[in-house]
């Protein structure tokens, strides 16, 4: 399989999943990168502050062939099944809970998860004691509105960042 240029793909260009792209990067040296990694580069950079459809927000994760963890329940933890899906939603009428556990518990990969919130019913995303959620100021926080979401990305065992259309620290 040969190395492919950005510069060289047309828009309707066909890629494999681990075929090379060559991205040449100012100031750095050249990088050899996949084309599932990355649109997880580019799901990472999605702005959830903004008021995305939920189509809209599902684009890249449906062009990496992931597919999405629908919860209905009222209170869910983040489990190492979600690694594969990138995206969790919550459908429920009624208030539920999405929970961060510590490492030592569910040793999830360091990327960026989308969590978000279908039903009605409020969905408030907490981590438990031993965590740092940041990103906010403490406590944990709700998803300010149906078909919008938040973005978490583990950055350390116990260190993860949350940003999108989140509300008010709970």
């Amino acid at each position: 399989m040969a190395t492919k240029q950005i510069h060289q793909l047309g828009e309707a260009t066909a890629l494999l999943d681990a075929e090379l792209l060559h991205v040449e990067v100012t100031g750095d040296l050249d990088k050899k990168i996949t084309k599932l990694n990355l649109l997880k580069e580019l799901q990472a950079e999605v702005d959830l502050n903004t008021t995305a459809s939920a189509t809209g927000v599902t684009d890249i994760a449906n062009l990496q062939g992931l597919n999405a963890n629908n919860q209905v329940g009222v209170a869910y933890e983040i489990a190492l099944s979600d690694a594969d899906a990138g995206e969790i939603w919550m459908n429920n009428a009624a208030a539920n809970v999405f929970t961060i556990p510590l490492h030592a518990t569910t040793a999830m990969p360091e990327r960026t998860y989308l969590v978000m919130m279908e039903g009605v019913g409020v969905t408030t995303i907490t981590a438990v004691a031993g965590v740092t959620l940041n990103g906010i100021d403490g406590g944990s926080v709700a998803i300010s509105a149906q078909y919008t979401g938040a973005s978490i990305t583990k950055r350390a065992d116990n260190t993860w960042v949350i940003t999108g259309n989140i509300g008010t620290v709970a």
